[in-house]
């Protein structure tokens, strides 16, 4: 693994990592100009940079230890960055549904820490169904920041930032129960093994 500077920017990968880290700063800025529509759309950017760096890490062969972290703390810059959006932009929702958001958050804190704790860093398990999970907080995220609101769409965002957060603290635990290639829990159990091409290149 060549981990010179020379061979981190020569990673096509890599760079769509630093792309999201590089919008982080870019969003916060349009956050407190109060052009939330703007960071909705930067956050479908984030999604697809974010899709992108994984897919050509497998496609090029340049996965690296240093690329998945930079990734997991690109992850958790734009989410924790996301929740602040989300009080500044909705207060109205947050301040409606405290009771079921605050509990939320603290448990995703609370898995940040253990694995700050246990890992001397951000962790970068990259769950296969924390993936999954982490589409419905986008979906609620983007669609707050364009001013509209489902109830639906909240709590299923919720329930998936729980399991996201639990999943995470599993695996800090018991990452025997994963499976080595996605980091799946449920074919980690079920000792399934994916022979797909496409699967693999998607995940």
């Amino acid at each position: 693994m060549d981990i010179t500077v020379k061979g981190f920017f020569s990673s096509v990968a890599n760079w769509f990592t630093l792309m999201r880290l590089i919008l982080a700063p870019v969003l916060w800025i349009l956050a407190f100009k109060g052009n939330f529509p703007l960071v909705a759309y930067g956050l479908i950017a984030v999604i697809v940079t974010d899709i992108l760096d994984g897919q050509f890490a497998r496609l090029l062969d340049q996965c690296t230890k240093i690329g998945e972290r930079l990734d997991s703390l690109a992850d958790h810059i734009i989410m924790i960055s996301s929740v602040i959006w989300l009080v500044m932009a909705r207060g109205d929702i947050i301040s409606a549904k405290s009771s079921v958001f605050l509990p939320v958050v603290i448990f995703y804190l609370i898995a940040i820490l253990l694995g700050l704790i246990k890992l001397g860093r951000f962790g970068g398990a990259h769950i296969l169904e924390g993936k999954l999970f982490g589409l419905f907080g986008y979906l609620f995220l983007i669609v707050s920041f364009l001013g509209y609101y489902f109830g639906w769409i909240f709590y299923a965002a919720m329930a998936s930032w729980v399991l996201h957060s639990g999943l995470n603290i599993l695996y800090l635990y018991r990452s025997d129960l994963f499976d080595e290639r996605f980091h799946s829990l449920i074919f980690g159990l079920m000792g399934v093994e994916v022979k797909s091409k496409l699967f693999k290149f998607l995940f």
